[in-house]
């Protein structure tokens, strides 16, 4: 019977051995990396330029209907880019839109016209206006019967400089495409 124990421990002392050094090996796996490394996955690009495009829209359509003040859009986009919002801003009082908008047919722009703004994601999108109205500053509405309901747009992205994977609007102007968004 001793020479049993003697067996049972030594089995039991081995397993313990080999369950410690699993252990040991999962614990020593190696961390994701973190780097700002560019992604070169374009459905992920995509993805996280359309991510920060939903938000920035959100934002923009509280600060274009005159429930948000500018200030709301300031951490969504470059600070330069912000600078050209500022210098808008009366103009956008003198008429506001009222509503909600969306946006649909994205892609990744594949030569965009800009390439001042070094390693920028650009996409184009197709922004519905067709759950706006635009109102005057006494908040009546306006008849704008030539005003475009869909309206092509190439918006522009940089990383933010606190955090890589956050991306910034960095510019948005109408995409010179009459058929994209038709």
């Amino acid at each position: 019977m001793g020479d049993v124990n003697w067996i049972l421990r030594g089995l039991t002392t081995g397993a313990a051995f080999v369950l410690l050094f699993s252990l040991a090996a999962c614990g020593a796996a190696e961390d994701p990396p973190t780097s700002a490394e560019p992604i070169d996955d374009e459905s992920v690009r995509l993805l996280a330029a359309e991510d920060a495009f939903t938000t920035f829209n959100a934002a923009f359509d509280g600060y274009s209907s005159g429930t948000a003040p500018i200030e709301s859009l300031e951490p969504l986009v470059t600070a330069d880019y912000f600078k050209v919002l500022r210098e808008q801003d009366p103009a956008f009082s003198e008429q506001r839109v009222s509503g909600v908008t969306s946006f649909d047919t994205v892609e990744l722009a594949k030569d965009p016209p800009r390439d001042d703004l070094g390693k920028a994601e650009a996409i184009t999108l197709c922004r519905d206006l067709s759950r706006t109205e635009v109102r005057g500053p006494d908040g009546s509405t306006i008849d704008a019967p030539e005003r475009m309901l869909r309206v092509p747009l190439i918006v522009y992205f940089v990383p933010a400089d606190t955090d890589p994977l956050t991306l910034l609007v960095a510019e948005m102007d109408q995409w010179p495409s009459p058929d994209y968004c038709s």
